[in-house]
């Protein structure tokens, strides 16, 4: 059984980023916007900032700081945290290599 909210289903993620710069972590749909309704990541390996990014253009987050072993959850939001532009991809950029782990739940709209 699909999990809907406001007729939109639930999609979900793992998140596994070890590379500086933009990543991607969900791809771009032609027409649709990605709301991230729950996200956490776990850090080991080092220190580093990330930021969420709709594609490689418009910042959805600040910078977050992330040390090793540390986390960042976002419980889940029946609204969502933040959202991607119409046909624009759901991107990481992470300032320094470290290792990233995690799951997103997310909705196209």
């Amino acid at each position: 059984m699909a999990i809907t909210s406001y007729g939109f289903q639930a999609h979900y993620t793992a998140l596994s980023v070890n590379a500086t710069g933009d990543n991607t972590l969900v791809a771009a749909v032609p027409g649709m916007k990605i709301r991230v309704v729950s996200i956490f990541v776990v850090s080991s390996g080092g220190t580093s900032s990330l930021k969420f990014q709709s594609s490689t253009t418009s910042d959805l987050t600040g910078a977050i700081v992330m040390e090793d072993q540390s986390k960042f959850d976002l419980g889940v939001s029946e609204y969502g945290h933040f959202q991607t532009e119409a046909g624009e991809a759901l991107s990481l950029n992470l300032s320094n290599k470290v290792t990233l782990g995690g799951a997103i739940t997310y909705f196209l709209c």
